[in-house]
Parts: structure tokens; sequence; C-alpha cells
């Protein structure tokens, strides 16, 4: 998965997991499950106005790493189920959401 397959990207969640979908008519399509529980670091990397930002999602197998577009405005229902979570520490969060082109991480390093 890569930053530029945002328009394809779709993703629900429950209480147990989150399920990305991959839906470009040009390439193979693919449905992914991902266990809250087994997130060890988010990056959200932030971008000029306009664009999507997306958080990078770290795993304890390091061999499924996820990134999933979020809107810019910050009011993405998966964004704000990860700071609800405390995935991301809610008040590094409010820096990150009113940053343009940075990456914030957490836990930081």
């Amino acid at each position: 998965m890569k930053e530029t397959d945002h328009p394809w990207i779709k993703v629900l969640f429950d209480e147990n997991e989150f399920v990305v979908h991959y839906e470009n008519p040009e390439d193979d399509n693919w449905i992914k499950t991902y266990f809250w529980n087994k997130i060890v670091k988010i990056c959200f990397k932030s971008y000029d106005y306009g664009a999507p930002d997306f958080l990078y999602i770290f795993f304890e197998d390091n061999n499924d790493n996820c990134i999933i577009p979020i809107q810019e405005n910050g009011d993405d229902d998966f964004w704000v189920e990860v700071k609800r979570r405390k995935l991301f520490n809610p008040k590094y969060a409010i820096t990150a959401d009113t940053s343009v082109s940075q990456y914030h991480c957490w836990p930081r390093d």
C-alpha cells in the first residue's frame, strides 16, 4: 500500500479490529483485517491543505504495517477512534492535526 493509493482505500472498524478495503479498478482488489491490540506505533504525516493526511500504523509483526489516508480536517472517523483508544496521545494529536508537511509519531522515539 502506498500514499498514492488513497482514493481506493476504505476503512471499517469495530471494537476489536479494523478492515482495510482496497478497490482500485486498475489493480487487484483486496481486503485486510488488522487488530487494534497489535498496534505498537502510529505516525501521522501531514500535508499541505487540500491533500489527505496519512496514518502509518506499525504492528507487533513488523511485516504487517499499513498506511491509512485520513481527511485533512481531522474529523475522520478512523482518526477519531485512534485518539479515543489513546493509540496516539490526544494532546500530541492537536499538534499533528494543525501541522503542515510534518511527521509525528506516538509513542515518540
